[in-house]
This record gives C-alpha cells, structure tokens and sequence, in this order.
C-alpha cells in the first residue's frame, strides 16, 4: 500500500516503488519521480541484516528527481541514505546497505553495476565557495557511472567524477578523478593499478 500511495501521489500511476517498513520517505509534492519498473528501497534477506542496523532514508525536495532506466528491478540496501536535491538516476543495478548518497546537481548509475557496504556518492562539497590558487572551484559537478562498475566497500565517490564502463574501484578508495573504462583504481586519492580488466559476478 505504501507502494502504490506514494506513486499515485506522484506520478498518478500505480508504480512498483518499494520500501522496507522501517525506511522514512520525505517526497516533495513537487518532486520527479519516474519509475517504470520495481525500485527497491532497504528491503534485504533476514538473514544479512542486523536489526539494530536501522531504516534507510529518502529525502526528495521539489527539485529533485528519481528516476529509473531499466525495465528489470534497481536495488539499494538498507540502512542507507538519499538526499535528493537533483536528478538521480539508476538502472538495472545494486547498491549494498549503508550506502549514502547526496545529490544537488546530477547522479548517475549505468546498469549492471555492483557497489559495495558504506559506499559514499556525492555531487558537491557541501562548503560554501572555495579557492585554490586563486580560482574559485564549483561547488556541485554531476557524477556518472557507467554500466557494470564494480566499487569496493567503504569508497567516496567525489563531484564531478566520471567512473567508464566496466571499471573496477578498490575497498576504502577516494575517487577524485574520471576512471577509465575497464581500469582497476585504488587507494586515497583513487591511482590506477591495472588496466584492460575484467570481472563478473
């Protein structure tokens, strides 16, 4: 029921956007949400999950968009965290709980993708303005990740990266720069350590 109240809502068609009971949801009356097929929001098997590991949460303002690119079903897991202030999109891939995601400009999550535990993604600095050497750095830059990235646990993910198909992100990396397809990067901040890879599921 909570499904189809907040599709209804929203979109003003019954819609398969699903959440955990114990997920708090904040959608703005205003807000984009578009989801074609099933999103999944903190559901996971009983078995992994801890109870005292606690709800996820969305928060959507009127600016902010949810949208979905698969036909299939996009996956976050719980305890995990979205701020939407931007336009977020996801297609046919899994985010592990704990995961956090702060979006003002753009995220996006290409299909066929695996991201691991506590795995932070963010679209701005959460500053007011800053210089160096002189220039004043933007304060938000879209992210995009490609199709069939693989990100290790415990990874940020900064503004403005662009992560191409098929790369592969180390546990505890600090992504502050564009990764090349098919290119394995580890480390604080993010080097590469092995091009051409490949991985599977």
């Amino acid at each position: 029921m909570r499904s189809v109240y907040y599709s209804l809502r929203h979109t003003g068609r019954p819609i398969a956007f699903v959440f955990d009971k114990r997920t708090s949801v904040s959608i703005a009356r205003d807000a984009t949400i578009d989801i074609p097929a099933l999103f999944l929001l903190g559901p996971s098997a009983p078995h992994v999950v801890h109870r005292t590991l606690g709800g996820s949460r969305l928060f959507v303002t009127a600016e902010g968009t949810v949208r979905t690119t698969t036909e299939s079903a996009a996956r976050i897991g719980p305890g995990s965290l979205l701020n939407i202030q931007g336009e977020f999109s996801i297609g046919q891939s899994h985010l592990s709980g704990q995961a956090r995601l702060y979006c003002r400009d753009a995220i996006t999550i290409g299909d066929g993708c695996g991201i691991g535990w506590a795995v932070e993604i963010l679209d701005n600095n959460g500053m007011q303005d800053v210089w160096i050497d002189g220039e004043k750095r933007p304060k938000t830059g879209p992210v995009e990740i490609g199709d069939d990235v693989w990100i290790g646990h415990h990874t940020t993910v900064s503004r403005g990266v662009t992560i191409g198909d098929g790369a592969v992100v180390a546990s505890n990396s600090a992504v502050l720069d564009d990764v090349p397809p098919k290119t394995l990067v580890a480390g604080n901040p993010a080097e590469v350590v092995r091009e051409d890879v490949h991985w599977e599921r």
